[in-house]
């Protein structure tokens, strides 16, 4: 009885099982947000809605002493860049437009949260992404990174 148990519990765990095979059109874990499944439409409508809602009330509320108005500003931004092409695209010309702008928010972005980190990467300009993929390429090819120890010129 045990055997066939375990039988069982190996065939619908096999890759041959549509849920736990990897498919071309699913995400692996961790990718980015362009590449992420879509979501249902309704959730969709609901986010974008409320992404107006809070950029709205955001911007109300900006000229408070507390910082309210900005942060309800950015999570509507966050909320409307991650279920709205048209707003990716116009928070993209915007940090292609304003190189400060960009500049700050790849500063902050590095203290975000991972999926605050790939909606910031799916409206960065190109040329962030080049400059972005080269520092990576730089920091993994230098002495000492990757816990390795930076080697002294003075050692033989």
């Amino acid at each position: 009885m045990e055997g066939a148990a375990r039988a069982i519990s190996q065939s619908m765990t096999t890759p041959s099982d549509p849920d736990t095979s990897p498919a071309p059109d699913r995400p692996a874990p961790g990718a980015a947000a362009d590449h992420a499944r879509p979501r249902h439409p309704i959730l969709r409508l609901v986010s974008i809605t409320a992404g107006v809602v809070l950029v709205i009330v955001g911007l109300i509320t900006w000229p408070m002493p507390i910082p309210v108005g900005f942060i309800l500003t950015a999570l509507g931004v966050f909320l409307l860049a991650r279920d709205s092409v048209i707003a990716r695209n116009a928070i993209r010309r915007s940090r292609e437009r304003w190189p400060a702008l960009d500049r700050t928010i790849c500063r902050v972005a590095a203290h975000l949260p991972h999926s605050a980190r790939g909606v910031i990467r799916s409206t960065a300009p190109e040329e962030t992404l080049r400059r972005l993929e080269a520092d990576q390429g730089e920091t993994a090819s230098a002495p000492g990174a990757r816990g390795e120890p930076a080697r002294d010129s003075a050692q033989p």
